[in-house]
C-alpha cells in the first residue's frame, strides 16, 4: 500500500504551528474562488 499523499500529510502535520495563519489566508481566498467559480458557471 502506497500512499502518494504522505508527504504531503507530513507537511501539514510540520506545519501545524502555522495554522491559523493558513486558516486565515483559507478564509480570506475561499471566497474569491468561490466567486470566480460562479461567474465562471453563469
Amino acid at each position: 500500500m502506497h500512499r502518494p499523499n504522505e508527504t504531503r500529510v507530513v507537511a501539514l502535520c510540520g506545519s501545524l504551528r502555522d495554522a491559523s495563519r493558513t486558516r486565515i489566508a483559507l478564509g480570506a481566498v475561499q471566497p474569491i474562488a468561490v466567486a470566480e467559480a460562479k461567474q465562471g458557471d453563469s
